[in-house]
């Protein structure tokens, strides 16, 4: 892929913060790419300072290797938002990849058992478990949320609820949780935060949405 001027900004500005705004395929991820390697090796970063982010496993896994091949191993960290989360949870909470939710959609449909109202309850699963998300990652107030998956708001409340409970009272989580309880703790707890800083002190984020 040809260089070009604005790469190379976005490659060789390292102090403060920056942001890359491109079309698919324009080389976004190459030019992050290559800017852990300008840090690494022109500028002599420790490696293991450098904390990239994307969204899902697949990316991470492909950027990580992409690196590899071309700049040879070290130790940045190529890993999702989830990843991340989930392992400051493991870290100072004492979770464990255990505790991680495995088939929230059997909890649903034995609370749905006896509902005769709803004809397709892995459709109204899926769709309530959505608006759950909703609610969790924008920090909504459930009681104030109007879902599109259930226009009976009592029951919407009742399952919510009663998930809720039973991820408390057996310690699992699922994936919005990781996110809000890392959000949380960083909030909560000077000492966390300040870990996560000295550790990494340059951030990357691809697929920022």
């Amino acid at each position: 892929m040809t260089k070009n001027d604005a790469q190379e900004q976005a490659i060789n500005t390292i102090d403060g913060q920056i942001i890359v705004i491109a079309c698919p395929g324009s080389g976004k991820t190459t030019t992050l790419v290559r800017r852990i390697n300008h840090m690494v090796n022109d500028l002599n970063i420790p490696s293991d300072e450098i904390l990239m982010l994307t969204f899902t496993n697949a990316a991470a896994k492909e950027m990580k290797e992409r690196y590899h091949n071309q700049y040879g191993k070290d130790n940045a960290t190529f890993c999702t938002i989830h990843s991340l989360c989930l392992a400051l949870l493991k870290k100072f909470l004492n979770f464990r990849t255990e505790n991680i939710i495995k088939d929230s959609y059997s909890f649903f449909i034995e609370q749905l058992k006896n509902n005769t109202s709803i004809a397709d309850k892995n459709d109204f699963i899926t769709n309530i478990l959505t608006d759950f998300s909703i609610i969790r990652n924008n920090l909504f107030d459930e009681k104030q949320y109007e879902p599109k998956s259930c226009k009976d708001k009592k029951l919407f409340l009742d399952l919510y609820y009663s998930y809720e409970v039973y991820k408390k009272e057996n310690k699992l989580i699922d994936f919005d949780d990781m996110l809000v309880m890392a959000y949380d703790l960083l909030k909560s707890n000077a000492n966390v935060l300040n870990w996560l800083r000295n550790k990494y002190k340059y951030i990357q984020v691809d697929e920022y949405q």
